[in-house]
């Protein structure tokens, strides 16, 4: 996608906002940008001084990558202890008791958003790693759309930055939270082992080919496959994640 002169910023300078959030005590880093209005999310079990730096670097690349560089990020105060780990970048952090606003309003956005993800699947106790993949599908598609407040009403900040736009037929192809049969598709043998893992969807991976997200009810690995087969849930299966997450103290 060439970069339209409706957002073609001076000096392709980025000012982003970033804060740590939780869902049901997962830990999250946001980062959203001011002018393009390009939304981050990672789980971030730990919060030290290095790992955050390692989360913020990241997000610096993604830019970099689509010729932009970021020059200010707003944080709170928890971020002070990463300013002398990023001397490339200003640091602002805020006062005691204050906050970023545009973090703010967005985490309030993407929340609300996987509330809705999750009133729509039959379990009661969702496990952790469902729930993280739920927040990065919402994530996903908070990028794909073009934003009234954004720099340009017809790219939406997903195309601006990663260049390709997302496709219904091949992003779409399933629901998170739907029970399938994921196809392993190993190589050719004569022997009986099955040739499916029992799965729930938990969306594209938004890769170029569409392939999708699984949380393995065998292993509680997620698998990545391109082929699957939908299969009606049975309440065996909604039973067996509701244990997963049961004992994983999720509600």
């Amino acid at each position: 996608v060439a970069v339209p002169k409706d957002f073609v910023l001076n000096n392709k300078a980025i000012t982003l906002a970033a804060d740590v959030f939780f869902v049901d005590g997962i830990a999250f880093l946001m980062s959203v940008s001011r002018q393009i209005k390009f939304v981050t999310a990672e789980h971030t079990p730990v919060r030290t001084a290095k790992s955050l730096t390692k989360h913020i670097k990241r997000i610096l690349q993604v830019y970099y990558r689509a010729g932009f560089v970021v020059r200010y990020v707003m944080m709170d105060g928890e971020f002070e202890k990463i300013k002398s780990e990023l001397p490339s970048i200003v640091v602002n952090t805020t006062a005691a008791k204050e906050r970023v606003a545009e973090a703010e309003r967005t985490i309030r956005t993407i929340k609300e958003r996987c509330r809705g993800v999750l009133a729509t699947v039959p379990f009661k106790h969702v496990p952790r790693r469902m729930k993280i993949e739920f927040l990065y599908f919402v994530i996903l598609w908070l990028n794909a759309f073009p934003l009234r407040s954004g720099i340009s009403k017809v790219f939406s900040p997903r195309e601006i930055i990663v260049r390709w736009k997302m496709s219904a037929k091949k992003h779409c192809r399933v629901l998170p939270g739907s029970y399938c049969e994921v196809h392993d598709e190993p190589d050719p043998t004569n022997t009986m082992v099955p040739r499916t893992h029992e799965g729930i969807a938990l969306g594209p991976t938004g890769n170029l080919q569409g392939t999708v997200k699984f949380f393995c009810l065998n292993t509680g690995r997620i698998l990545k496959r391109r082929n699957f087969t939908e299969i009606p849930m049975p309440d065996s299966i909604i039973a067996r994640v509701d244990a997963i997450g049961l004992k994983e103290k999720q509600t």
